[in-house]
């Protein structure tokens, strides 16, 4: 019997490489694995200032037609939509991309959608308060047009679980992989390097300095000799700060970041504990077995299984250099196994 081909995809993300876009990345790479397991693979994105650099890719127009147009003519059978209200629309309310998957929906096409956002909320001086309530509609629209649904991390799924009638049951919890390709195999700890990585955002890594100047004797305890910063330059003056010395790596091709994440022993970033989960420099540094130090306040527990002085360092409990670092960076990378690109792929595909 002749084998019957994949059925076409077209991914949707807001936008993509060299555009920093963390949902643009991640469907640049989800696609890459599913046209590597035989998928017929199309990206639309909206439109950005530096054309994206993959293939094929059709701009994608704001309206409840151009989607329409785009299914009948590349033959799509199923969109890959990963949605956060913000990325579509500058309020967060894409009241067009509601009606654009009502109307594939209606054509027969199998839609898929991965939540990196639900929606937002806020004190009543900022406009996520006040639209709120649009934009949890808006979600609930999106989920209702889904034949199934994806999330990060548990604190979302509860979400979805809360203001569904079906109660969530077409979501699934499936982590997030590492946009910086996983390496084939960790290089033993003790080749690695006593450096401090520190990756993201101009923001995140913003927020990552303040933290460090906080805690700066940490960096002795850690017996950490550099920090190596991956990303976009920040305010020298930022860097001249910190008591050892910066090496300003600038922005580097995803190859490059894993060749530095997987030479070094530490890994920093700021971020809300309980959202661990839904982090791409959390997923980057813990599929690179580095250990992390996490060096935002310790808030709320972790529903995903990750612990503080478990999984990695928060600077709300106390660090010595009798921690163990190389456990708990394994800890943080068998934590991930369960989460990385394989184990995506295969839930895209069921």
């Amino acid at each position: 019997m002749e084998q019957q081909p994949h059925p076409s995809i077209l991914l949707i993300a807001p936008q993509y490489p060299p555009a920093t876009n963390g949902l643009g990345d991640y469907a640049v790479r989800l696609g890459e694995g599913l046209t590597a397991a035989g998928y017929r693979v199309h990206y639309a994105g909206l439109s950005q200032a530096d054309t994206a650099i993959l293939h094929p890719y059709t701009p994608l127009l704001p309206n409840a037609t151009h989607l329409r147009q785009l299914v009948q003519q590349l033959h799509i059978h199923t969109i890959i939509l990963n949605y956060s209200g913000y990325g579509y629309q500058r309020k967060g309310v894409p009241l067009w991309l509601v009606k654009a998957m009502e109307g594939v929906k209606a054509m027969g096409c199998r839609i898929l959608i991965f939540f990196h956002e639900l929606y937002a909320s806020g004190p009543p001086w900022t406009s996520a308060f006040w639209l709120h309530a649009q934009q949890k509609k808006i979600f609930k629209q999106l989920y209702a047009l889904a034949n199934r649904v994806f999330c990060s991390n548990r604190l979302v799924q509860h979400l979805i679980q809360d203001n569904t009638p079906d109660a969530g049951m077409k979501s699934t919890c499936i982590g997030l992989f590492s946009n910086i390709p996983e390496p084939v195999q960790l290089p033993d700890w003790g080749a690695r390097v006593a450096h401090l990585v520190v990756f993201g955002s101009k923001a995140l890594r913003s927020n990552t300095y303040r933290a460090i100047l906080q805690y700066s004797e940490w960096l002795q305890r850690l017996g950490i000799m550099a920090i190596v910063d991956i990303g976009e330059p920040l305010n020298a003056d930022l860097y001249a700060s910190i008591a050892l010395p910066v090496k300003v790596m600038g922005i580097l091709p995803a190859e490059q970041v894993s060749k530095q994440m997987a030479v070094a022993k530490f890994g920093a970033l700021y971020y809300a504990d309980h959202l661990l989960g839904k982090s791409g420099v959390w997923a980057a540094y813990s599929a690179h077995g580095l250990c992390i130090w996490n060096t935002a306040p310790f808030h709320k527990g972790n529903l995903d299984g990750l612990a503080a002085g478990k999984h990695y360092i928060s600077s709300a409990q106390p660090v010595n250099p009798m921690c163990p670092f190389e456990q708990m960076a394994m800890a943080a990378f068998h934590w991930y196994r369960q989460h990385d690109f394989e184990q995506h792929l295969k839930a895209y595909q069921l």
